[in-house]
């Protein structure tokens, strides 16, 4: 998966730190952000990063924590 988009309806702009910045951790970088739709949803686009230092510290985080959901601790 190169390319991650975060949508969220009702969500506000400062709700999409928190999972930007764990997909950066995983290897990923902001690409952009539009607003879609009458009510004007909010999409972040992520893009996969290519620099070395992002694959490495990409393949540090998915070998120490290899699920990150919610259940994860």
């Amino acid at each position: 998966m190169d390319v991650i988009e975060l949508v969220h309806p009702f969500a506000e702009w400062t709700t999409f730190g928190a999972p930007a910045y764990v997909a950066e951790c995983y290897g990923f970088r902001y690409a952009g952000v539009r607003l879609v739709g009458k009510h004007r949803t909010v999409h972040v686009c992520l893009r996969r990063d290519p620099a070395p230092w992002a694959q490495q510290r990409a393949a540090a985080n998915t070998s120490a924590f290899p699920d990150p959901g919610p259940s994860a601790r």
